[in-house]
């Protein structure tokens, strides 16, 4: 019986803890995490490719297979916020965008500068 009470009170502080979460006005943390992770491998997938570039097809899938996967609408979305902040180029060709890498993108990869938008690199190299 006590196992049971235990786990209906866990249930109960999570349900709160989500809902105190929900009514903030602060920005989804885990939402900030995910699209900062995101943005880090992007920048570690074109640091890693030949040229520093690719299309965004195949960097849509790279950071699919990382788990951080989205819709093309919103990753268009966060490779524009990239080019905002000065880390990538991009130009249309045809039906795809190619994605280039800039200085300060290579930079961010590799942890020399801090980026709000983009989280910093694991000593472990996990991207």
């Amino acid at each position: 019986m006590l196992h049971l009470w235990i786990e209906a009170s866990a249930i109960t502080w999570i349900e709160a803890g989500a809902h105190s979460l929900s009514n903030s006005n602060s920005p989804d943390p885990i939402k900030k995490i995910i699209e900062e992770e995101r943005a880090l491998a992007v920048v570690r997938v074109l640091h890693a490719s030949p040229l520093m570039m690719s299309n965004d097809g195949v960097l849509q899938k790279c950071v699919q297979a990382y788990g951080l996967a989205c819709g093309y609408e919103e990753f268009r979305a966060h490779l524009g916020q990239l080019e905002r902040e000065g880390l990538i180029s991009s130009e249309r060709h045809e039906d795809r965008v190619v994605v280039r890498l800039t200085q300060r993108g290579a930079d961010a990869a590799q942890g020399l500068i801090v980026v709000d938008a983009v989280a910093r690199p694991d000593p472990r190299g996990s991207y």
